[in-house]
């Protein structure tokens, strides 16, 4: 094992003439590495490869060359620690603006936007696979009263903890909750029948009633309450997701027609 002075400046090592590359780098987890130098012996295809290492107080990136030498090989390591940490930087930027495009800026869960874009995308996928997708749109009873009785401030406070609740209560992790307009909200369940949702809209009906917020002009109860539509479908060529949305909403609205804080199905 030869090493140039480089090499034992990156390792931190005076002598290194009796150890192995792998004995060199303490900590170093690579599965399969010994497996790759023998491959580069055996077939002369050089190997290219990122590696974060970290022991002790050592923390970097390098980048490895393998590539066939005589009956051996030269392993090449150059250290890119820069340029990581400005690549991993902007993709936490990035992910950070994605974010704040997708996410609704009072109670900071799903937006619209995203509500939309998400749906369709399930709409696509399940319309592959022919498995159902259901569509919850739920509305907060008497929401304008409150907002009169309790302000505009304590109305964002009521949003908040409901679309949190809801968020919480999501049965998937392919489940999304979204603010879907003013106190209205939209949860799109992948993979669901109709009798499914029903059950998952009456849990979330029950969360929020249990969350006990006070709303004393409310006309159906002393609490916040939720009035839900629910509609499903084995999304088909002659459907679309803008007719889920619409069996819902005649839902939400029969719910409501038949005396709020309850869910109709489609």
């Amino acid at each position: 094992l030869l090493l140039n002075p480089m090499a034992y400046q990156l390792l931190g090592q005076s002598q290194l003439s009796s150890k192995s590359l792998l004995q060199a780098l303490p900590g170093l987890q690579l599965d399969g590495l010994f497996n790759e130098f023998i491959s580069v012996v055996e077939t002369s295809h050089a190997i290219q490869k990122e590696i974060y290492y970290a022991h002790d107080d050592i923390e970097c990136w390098f980048e490895i060359l393998l590539v066939k030498l005589g009956d051996g090989l030269t392993v090449t390591f150059r250290d890119i620690t820069k340029r990581k940490q400005i690549e991993l930087a902007l993709e936490k930027a990035n992910l950070e603006l994605t974010n704040q495009a997708n996410l609704d800026g009072l109670t900071q869960i799903a937006n619209r936007r995203y509500f939309d874009q998400y749906l369709a995308e399930q709409w696509q996928q399940l319309k592959l696979e022919q498995r159902p997708l259901a569509l919850i749109l739920a509305d907060v009873d008497y929401f304008k009263l409150y907002n009169d009785n309790y302000g505009h401030q304590g109305g964002d406070r009521c949003l908040i903890k409901v679309a949190q609740t809801l968020s919480h209560h999501l049965p998937t992790a392919e489940s999304l909750a979204a603010r879907y307009g003013g106190e209205e909200f939209g949860i799109i369940l992948p993979q669901t029948s109709l009798e499914q949702a029903a059950q998952v809209g009456e849990i979330l009906r029950q969360a929020i009633h249990t969350l006990r917020l006070d709303h004393a002009h409310s006309q159906v109860c002393s609490w916040v309450t939720l009035s839900l539509g629910v509609s499903a479908v084995v999304p088909g060529d002659i459907q679309s997701p803008e007719g889920l949305i619409a069996q819902a909403d005649r839902a939400l609205y029969q719910a409501k027609q038949k005396g709020r804080n309850r869910l109709e199905c489609a």
